[in-house]
């Protein structure tokens, strides 16, 4: 019995976390590399004279 329970929990629960990653994931990548380029350009700008 729990083995089907976890499993119609996951079937409920997959198209809500689809959706979810849907939406955070592109945020997420966009805040990453826009921190990741803030930084390189600071690093860059100190070796520079």
């Amino acid at each position: 019995m729990p083995k089907s329970r976890t499993m119609w929990a996951l079937v409920r629960l997959e198209p809500q976390l689809l959706k979810f990653l849907v939406l955070i994931a592109p945020i997420v990548v966009l805040h990453f590399f826009r921190a990741a380029a803030g930084h390189f350009r600071r690093a860059f700008h100190k070796v520079e004279p």
